[in-house]
């Protein structure tokens, strides 16, 4: 029977050039010493076999296997008079060598073969009728489902669909080695869902936005080659996905003919350029809405010579368009009339988002009438294109 301990101990534990202190605590059999020993290394140590051992007074290495040897390191720790004993960790090795190449295909052979076998017909799990060519005209059935079937959808579900669609078909490896090779691309300077997603959703888009994370196709990630990507050749796959994609708009999935494509073509062409020269022209034209003036002084401001007077402007955003203000800056005035810069930062969103600016002017030493123009500039330090504020100012004695 084997003695159990029960005294609590503290153990330094030791892997390669590493050492950390156990906690003190009361290990009752062996097993509790390796698995907390295991715990001290958890990235080094996992899924990994280890023993322990230590050594006696006379230099000999003893190892830790039976929770007999436990109570004998018990009675060896109490003659060190306080001193800790030191557990050296060994990485118990497997001798058990990896499958070759064609180990694996003879095991995945045999398993197969062993399937087969078991199938029936009324085996539920294979279905037979899913064993046939794959068509175009399935796949675009399947997406047009998708597309009818909510509002917002992500990418990665036309990826799902897609590999859904060409299940059990003769295109299913096709397509799973077209999608690996493409998604092992992704996270290159130039992979080819990311320059995708880039060209048309702009430079913010991310992975997260369509999911093709390893969690969801962890079949399609393969082993980082350690230069900053996975896979290779990722432009030569864009050119491959492309043709792909190309036989849904094929003669196979549409009546329409050669030259009524080209001629579609050319009118969607034609309309996008439209739109964006209509865009620009839309941002000029409300450019000089950005800022409007709401108020400000409708008469002269009076002060006395040489005094400090308060000047309250009102601004607004009249464009579609963001303002961000970063300063106010008295850009002319007639000799004498100072005011301070005001520093901004400010975002005006929509129309409706009004600004009031407080100046303060010191006013001239003479006597008469002063005018005075400030001008509001953006975040590029630049004034910007819209309305100016021109303030006049009578100097009394």
């Amino acid at each position: 029977m084997n003695t159990q301990a029960t005294t609590q101990q503290t153990f330094k534990i030791q892997l390669g050039d590493k050492t950390k202190m156990l906690a003190k605590n009361t290990y009752q059999n062996v097993t509790d010493l390796v698995g907390a020993a295991k715990a001290s290394y958890p990235k080094r140590l996992a899924n990994k076999e280890i023993s322990l051992k230590y050594s006696d007074q006379d230099g000999d290495w003893l190892y830790l296997s039976e929770d007999s040897d436990l109570q004998a390191l018990n009675e060896h720790a109490a003659t060190l008079g306080g001193k800790k004993v030191k557990l050296i960790i060994d990485v118990t090795q497997n001798n058990k060598k990896a499958p070759t190449e064609e180990q694996k295909i003879e095991q995945d052979v045999a398993q197969i073969s062993n399937t087969l076998e078991k199938a029936t017909i009324e085996d539920e799990k294979v279905i037979f009728e899913d064993l046939k060519d794959f068509k175009f005209t399935d796949i675009a059935s399947e997406f047009e489902t998708l597309i009818n079937s909510k509002e917002n959808i992500k990418p990665y579900e036309f990826v799902k669909t897609l590999k859904e669609a060409t299940a059990g078909t003769k295109a299913e490896v096709h397509v799973n080695r077209l999608l690996k090779r493409a998604f092992q691309g992704k996270c290159g300077r130039r992979g080819m869902f990311k320059k995708m997603m880039k060209e048309n959703h702009g430079e913010r888009c991310h992975s997260k936005d369509f999911s093709s994370s390893p969690d969801m196709f962890a079949e399609f990630h393969g082993p980082h080659d350690g230069r900053g990507r996975h896979g290779k050749h990722p432009m030569r796959m864009m050119k491959v996905f492309k043709k792909f994609m190309k036989g849904f708009r094929s003669s196979s999935c549409s009546d329409d003919s050669s030259e009524e494509r080209k001629e579609n073509k050319r009118m969607k062409k034609q309309a996008r350029q439209q739109n964006k020269q209509k865009n620009q022209e839309n941002r000029k034209e409300f450019a000089k809405q950005r800022p409007v003036i709401v108020s400000q002084p409708a008469q002269a401001v009076t002060g006395k010579a040489g005094e400090s007077v308060d000047v309250k402007i009102v601004i607004e955003n009249g464009s579609p368009w963001p303002l961000w203000l970063t300063a106010v800056k008295q850009i002319s005035a007639d000799e004498g009339v100072k005011c301070e810069d005001i520093t901004l930062d400010e975002r005006l969103h929509e129309e409706t988002n009004q600004k009031e600016i407080d100046l303060k002017v010191t006013l001239p030493e003479k006597v008469g009438e002063y005018t005075a123009t400030y001008a509001f500039f953006n975040k590029r330090g630049k004034q910007t294109p819209g309305e100016t504020s021109t303030v006049t100012y009578k100097v009394i004695a």
